[in-house]
């Protein structure tokens, strides 16, 4: 009974083919035949997901890149000199800094014989990292030793850390002291003499 059941089934199948073709698709465009006319302000966008990257549509190049991975483009900070990390103008007077062994900002103006220059660090790792001063800088590069100079900042989990850099790390004292995680500390140092 089953295979008499196949063989009927199968016979249907076949004849339900033959019967249901349909024509060739055919489309048919009217260029003559104007349903809507379309803004000249009108600005697409297409967003694909491929990959887990997004890619813009056509001419839509309205951010840096075809996918949201690259990072910002870096602007140029008047009188400084850069070295490792990310260092991102935040507003008028502010930069952000994402660092990484040996990042480094150096000012590349006009030498200051008297006067104060203050930082606010904001060390978001629990574990380790440091943020602060270097001063009297000379000769900096790439590299978290790559300079001449001192240095004055705060390390996790707790110190402050005074130093001296000639292409080296030079320990000049360490002192226990409370580092917060995830607050702002001023620092302000003096290039006197």
């Amino acid at each position: 009974m089953q295979r008499s059941l196949a063989i009927y089934l199968s016979a249907f199948l076949g004849l339900l083919a033959v019967s249901t073709r349909a024509e060739d698709p055919a489309i048919v465009v009217n260029a003559n035949h104007v349903l809507h006319r379309i803004t000249p302000y009108l600005n697409g966008a297409c967003l694909e997901d491929v990959n887990h990257e997004i890619y813009g549509g056509m001419d839509s190049q309205m951010i840096f890149g075809e996918s949201f991975a690259e990072p910002a483009r870096q602007l140029t900070l008047k009188d400084f000199k850069t070295y490792e990390g990310r260092w991102t103008l935040i507003n008028e007077g502010g930069i952000q800094a994402v660092g990484s062994d040996g990042a480094k900002i150096v000012w590349n103006g006009a030498a200051i014989s008297n006067g104060e220059v203050s930082v606010d660090v904001k060390l978001t790792e629990t574990t380790g990292g440091n943020g602060g001063l270097i001063l009297k800088v000379q000769d900096a590069g790439n590299g978290s030793d790559a300079f001449t100079g001192y240095e004055v900042s705060l390390e996790r989990p707790g110190f402050l850390v005074l130093g001296r850099h000639r292409q080296n790390w030079e320990s000049i004292r360490r002192v226990p002291c409370v580092v917060p995680v995830n607050q702002w500390i001023k620092f302000t140092g003096s290039p006197r003499q």
